[in-house]
């Protein structure tokens, strides 16, 4: 999902501030995931519901908290509602 926001935002020019807000995803991978042995599965047939281990790593988010003059929060405010604008 962040890489299709980052590449909608790459290709409108009016939308590449967006780019400032998404993080920077570093690495991502899929791990089946089984809690139970395979003669268990078997046993449950349809009933069994497989697993997926989602691993995202991404660079660290600051929270708003850390704007700390009026012009880093009324930037931060402007482009929050910005993006609520957008979203709609």
């Amino acid at each position: 999902m962040i890489n299709n926001a980052r590449n909608c935002a790459r290709m409108n020019n009016q939308d590449n501030w967006v780019l400032n807000h998404l993080p920077e995803v570093l690495y991502t991978e899929d791990q089946d995931f089984h809690m139970l042995s395979p003669e268990l599965i078997g046993i449950l047939g349809d009933k069994y519901e497989t697993r997926v281990l989602r691993i995202i790593v991404q660079e660290e988010l600051f929270p708003i908290t850390d704007c700390h003059t009026a012009p880093e929060l009324a930037q931060a405010f402007r482009e929050i509602f910005q993006c609520e604008y957008i979203a709609m």
